[in-house]
């Protein structure tokens, strides 16, 4: 994640994320709302967690941080 960059991991985090509820929402089937569920999320969570607290550390300094 560190060499996408911090905007564009988060920018695919969101689009991950936006896809998710979107294929959710008009699933037909429990399969494929389960497979959808479970595969897709933690990409979305993988790109977006770790860069927040990493863009915190960077744009951050030490005295602000507790």
């Amino acid at each position: 994640m560190n060499g996408l960059g911090v905007q564009l991991s988060l920018v695919l985090g969101t689009v991950i994320r936006v896809t998710v509820r979107f294929l959710l929402a008009f699933s037909c089937s429990l399969r494929m709302a389960m497979l959808v569920l479970y595969t897709l999320p933690p990409g979305s969570h993988a790109c977006g967690i770790p860069i927040m607290t990493i863009g915190a550390e960077w744009f951050t300094h030490s005295s602000n941080r507790t």
